[in-house]
């Protein structure tokens, strides 16, 4: 006999199983949530350090250093710094292990499906080879290789890969990250004990994690996988007639506008398309339901004329809501429901997994190369409204180091130190020209983002148009 351990389900994007998961007289991830809404302020705040057996030490206005003398600074970059790094060490995994699948299935004579993406990566990396097998071995040692570098030597073909404009601010910086896996162990090693003490330089070895995540570990991986499975484009059947549209790349995503982004960038320069929202990440159960903010969010954004590219696990929320259909083009702001019907395109596009997340970065800096300007510059934001996991903050590194507006539903473990969050959500736009929004509503989330939409399009010189 099971024992009956129940507890209110948290609320879910999807009804239907909701009630599935409230039937079982099993306890369910869902189920614990309402057992455990007491939570550590220590922990919440960052300032509980368990690095070594003196600790635990909590940081309090009566007790501001631990006692090895460091104090909430220290401990919340030390924290912040090892998330990020584990997070990176995520991505950088599966990139090696994705490029090794792919050598040995080029050495096998398997089949590679997507031979445009590998031509792609020969161009790119500078590899003149006419047969497709030999083409991917080298593609894969080159990767391999950077991996695998020093940290003080810069990975070879980081600056192929990235973004002119952004590169010479990176190098401004000083945060052209090494071998992505020896940034990885620094990272590691930086957040231990003894040998680092300064929050601000641990902060910016974010930045260069966040760099080879984005790059590498994101972007790279999906062009692997792309060269051995082919284009990830899907129509999924959706309840009734519609289809949903899932596995959008930046590729696909000109396709739809016509084989550029010149109709895109008509778009937003008329006000059709107000701005562009990347939502991107993890579905959470404690902040508002799983899927629930998520979902809701992007009903609003859509509603005032921005379009949303979302990818991560907050997908099936997503799809559960009908968002990626040309139907949902009725929930649009009357501009972007225009625009959606003439181009017959949803206005939600989708590119899929967590990895993909590599390619919708991509495709703000394609539109940022098409509009001449750097990133920043965008009238764009992203969102991780239900942050989760620690490759949600490597990826949200990235979107700093690319210089864009970050919006967080959760604060980081960080809040405990001023200084950090003074880093993160002001002095970093004098660094990359980024910043983190930490905000849990809804409303109050989508009028910050829209206004950093509007200030961008005033900046360029845009009119703001009206609904």
């Amino acid at each position: 006999m099971y024992q009956e351990l129940r507890c209110e389900t948290c609320m879910n994007a999807d009804k239907q199983l909701e009630g599935f998961i409230d039937g079982p007289p099993l306890e369910a991830s869902h189920d614990g949530v309402d057992s455990r809404t007491t939570k550590c302020a220590f922990g919440l705040q960052g300032v509980c350090c368990k690095l070594c057996t003196n600790g635990p030490c909590h940081i309090t206005p009566d007790s501001p250093m631990g006692i090895c003398g460091a104090d909430a600074k220290v401990i919340v970059g030390r924290i912040f710094l090892k998330a990020v790094t584990v997070g990176s060490g995520c991505y950088i995994h599966l990139l090696e292990k994705t490029a090794r699948n792919l050598k040995n299935t080029a050495q096998a004579g398997g089949e590679l499906k997507g031979n445009a993406a590998l031509d792609r990566l020969g161009e790119i990396f500078g590899i003149e080879e006419h047969d497709d097998h030999k083409l991917a071995i080298h593609v894969a040692d080159a990767v391999i290789e950077d991996i695998y570098r020093p940290d003080f030597e810069h990975m070879a073909l980081i600056q192929k890969l990235a973004y002119a404009p952004r590169y010479r601010k990176w190098e401004e910086l000083g945060i052209i990250p090494g071998g992505a896996k020896s940034e990885v162990f620094d990272g590691m090693v930086k957040s231990s004990t003894k040998l680092n003490s300064d929050p601000t330089y641990m902060l910016l070895h974010c930045l260069r994690l966040g760099i080879s995540t984005g790059i590498y570990g994101l972007f790279l991986t999906n062009l692997l996988n792309e060269v051995m499975f082919g284009d990830p484009v899907n129509l999924l059947p959706n309840d009734g007639d519609s289809n949903t549209l899932t596995g959008v790349s930046e590729v696909s995503l000109k396709k739809f506008l016509g084989g550029s982004f010149t109709t895109m960038i008509e778009l937003i320069v008329s006000g059709k398309i107000k701005g562009v929202a990347g939502v991107i990440g993890c579905s959470n159960l404690t902040a508002g339901g799983h899927d629930v903010i998520t979902a809701a969010l992007i009903k609003d954004l859509i509603s005032r004329d921005i379009i949303v590219l979302a990818t991560g696990c907050n997908s099936g929320g997503i799809e559960i809501y009908s968002l990626m259909t040309t139907e949902a083009a009725e929930l649009a702001g009357p501009n972007l429901k225009e625009a959606c019907k003439s181009l017959d395109m949803p206005p939600v596009l989708n590119f899929s997994p967590c990895l993909a997340i590599g390619l919708l970065e991509t495709a703000v800096t394609e539109l940022a190369e098409a509009l001449k300007i750097d990133t920043p510059q965008l009238p764009l934001v992203f969102s991780i409204a239900q942050l989760l996991e620690e490759q949600a903050l490597a990826d949200g590194a990235f979107g700093l180091a690319l210089g864009l507006p970050l919006h967080l539903g959760l604060p980081p473990f960080a809040t405990g130190s001023p200084m950090a969050i003074n880093i993160l959500t002001d002095r970093m736009k004098d660094l990359t020209g980024g910043q983190v929004v930490i905000s849990h509503d809804v409303k109050e989330t989508a009028n910050i983002l829209e206004l950093i939409i509007l200030e961008k399009r005033a900046a360029l010189g845009l009119l703001n148009p009206k609904s």
